[in-house]
């Protein structure tokens, strides 16, 4: 071989040590899949909706997601990507979440791209799939399809301006009176704190946390769910308190009945706060629990809060 043969060989052989990895198609790697869950999927302006996504592959691999949802100008990110990792049963599963919020009215989508996941020299891009929130406005339905009248002719105005200004204050009157049997509407037509909360439970159900090796965290979050559902029910329950400032609202408003919702936020506190280990049975025997608890305070307290 001559000298020119040679130096021609190693540098094919340098290009192609130096030539980046190509990601492979996620189908090629047995054990490799994702699941991406949004909830709510409808929400008013202004109130933020949680994006999880979890990706599971074989043990040692590393996985990485996109740091951030492609929202746009319409739809804004509240908080940094959170990621949470861990080995169980042979395998690796990751599981990030993101919370948005939508600034306009319609259906939005929150495009993630893809995910990567790195296993040895291998790389395999595994694309993640594209929720839609519904964005809901605050203004009344009927407000949509308004249509103004012309404007008139200008008038000379002449007389006291009381008489001038009158008809406004009528108006004015009469729009306030609108809206409150508007918001009179929407709270009587609105959907029970405690049927959201169920469909949430719902949700969390089909991300199978504890099937994952996560049975901790889906009791933190079923905790948080009925949580958010107490704070629903008595807007002094807010989510800055303890468990046992929060019971005592609950004993304030519905008595005895409180016990249950106590008994089972504390438990939870030992999960989240004081690492109590918990199994996947316990993990999806406390979620029964909460959604026993959350229909006997619908069933047994009305909405006003008082004990029935």
């Amino acid at each position: 071989m001559s000298g020119r043969t040679r130096c021609l060989s190693w540098l094919v052989a340098a290009l192609a040590a130096a030539w980046p990895v190509r990601a492979q198609s996620p189908g090629t790697l047995p054990g490799v899949r994702a699941d991406v869950a949004l909830g709510p999927d409808t929400a008013t302006v202004g109130d933020p909706v949680t994006l999880v996504a979890r990706v599971t592959a074989p043990a040692g691999a590393t996985i990485e997601f996109p740091v951030a949802v492609a929202t746009g100008d319409d739809v804004e990110a509240l908080d940094p990507r959170l990621v949470e990792a861990r080995t169980s049963g042979g395998a690796t599963v990751a599981v990030a979440t993101w919370r948005v919020v939508g600034w306009r009215p319609g259906s939005r989508a929150l495009p993630l791209g893809e995910a990567v996941v790195t296993l040895g020299a291998q790389q395999w891009r595994l694309p993640l799939e594209t929720r839609t929130v519904v964005v809901r406005s605050v203004l009344p339905a009927d407000t949509a399809r308004r249509v103004p009248r012309p404007a008139r002719d200008a008038l000379a105005v002449a007389g006291p301006w009381w008489e001038r200004w009158w008809p406004v204050a009528l108006a004015l009157v009469a729009l306030l009176l609108a809206v409150r049997a508007w918001k009179r509407r929407r709270r009587s037509a609105a959907i029970a704190p405690e049927a959201a909360a169920v469909l949430s439970l719902d949700r969390l159900d089909a991300l199978a946390l504890a099937a994952a090796g996560e049975p901790a965290r889906e009791v933190a979050l079923a905790a948080e769910i009925v949580r958010v559902s107490l704070m629903a029910r008595w807007p002094e329950a807010v989510t800055g308190l303890t468990t046992a400032e929060v019971g005592e609202v609950a004993y304030r408003r519905i008595g005895p009945l409180a016990e249950d919702v106590l008994a089972l936020l504390a438990e939870a506190d030992l999960v989240k706060f004081a690492r109590r280990p918990v199994t996947a049975d316990e993990s999806r025997a406390y979620a029964v629990r909460a959604r026993r608890v959350l229909g006997e305070l619908a069933a047994r307290v009305p909405r006003a809060g008082r004990a029935a």
